[in-house]
């Protein structure tokens, strides 16, 4: 039932595309060559992404301390998976603008998929500070904190994610995760139905798949057949699956096998 924490490439073409629209709003300073970083952005957008840092870098040799500039910069190298040369560039933006909530996003994101969880957590602190209403950073908060094996403190920032955007999926799946890495089996089975109630119909899958293994885990049969019979409905098809019972049977046995192959992983995580 485990959550990984790598952030999307989606995720990250939708914070380049938000600083692109905030480098075309403020038109950029005329001795930056604003040329350049228009072309990045149409660079990034047919997916040209060397092309995209190569017009950066024209205008970052002329102001060198344009942390928008190095914020965009840092985040093409993060979707092209240069992730240490990402990291510098991103860092140094948030020195030259420590408002840049966009750069200190993206560096926690830089981070964590390096497996720098800890580092994450911090930069993702940083952006709740500069925005207390941005649900995706308290679930990336929480998302690294547990995986830094702060499961307590996981809860809080995802609580808090959800409170601002109950239908937020990700955070209601991590938080389950959380829940169930402290041995709340309770609480995980709460939050995904909760969460079952403020998602869309086509959503609702992931949250039944995760229901459906806590059950089949939990022996509770009845239920992890009802959640199979749900998740068939919702999908049109029963997949390689005969029966809703050989779906859930199935169900059990990868969560045993899970649950024995991460067995070392749960002792280490100290649940507070």
């Amino acid at each position: 039932m485990q959550t990984a924490f790598r952030p999307r490439r989606s995720a990250q073409l939708s914070s380049a595309e938000a600083l692109i629209a905030a480098a075309q709003r403020e038109l950029m300073r005329p001795e930056v060559a604003s040329w350049a970083t228009e072309g990045a952005a149409a660079d990034v957008r047919k997916a040209a992404l060397e092309a995209a840092v190569f017009n950066l870098n024209k205008g970052l040799r002329r102001d060198p301390f344009h942390a928008l500039g190095h914020a965009l910069r840092g985040v093409i190298l993060m979707m092209n998976e240069q992730y240490l040369r990402a990291e510098e560039s991103l860092a140094r933006a948030a020195v030259l603008d420590p408002a840049l909530v966009m750069a200190r996003y993206n560096l926690g994101c830089c981070l964590a998929d390096q497996g720098r969880f800890a580092e994450a957590a911090e930069a993702f602190r940083a952006v709740v500070t500069l925005e207390p209403d941005n649900y995706s950073a308290y679930c990336n908060l929480g998302s690294a904190l547990a995986e830094s094996g702060k499961p307590g403190q996981a809860v809080s920032a995802l609580l808090t994610a959800l409170q601002l955007n109950p239908a937020h999926l990700r955070s209601a799946l991590v938080l389950g995760e959380a829940f169930f890495r402290c041995g709340q089996v309770e609480a995980a089975e709460r939050t995904y139905l909760e969460a079952a109630m403020h998602v869309p119909e086509a959503l609702k899958v992931p949250l039944l798949e995760r229901l459906l293994q806590l059950y089949a885990a939990s022996d509770r049969l009845a239920d992890a057949t009802a959640a199979a019979q749900r998740i068939v409905a919702l999908r049109g098809t029963a997949a390689d699956y005969r029966t809703h019972a050989d779906l859930a049977a199935a169900s059990r046995r990868q969560s045993s096998g899970r649950q024995s192959s991460s067995k070392s992983a749960r002792r280490s995580l100290i649940c507070t």
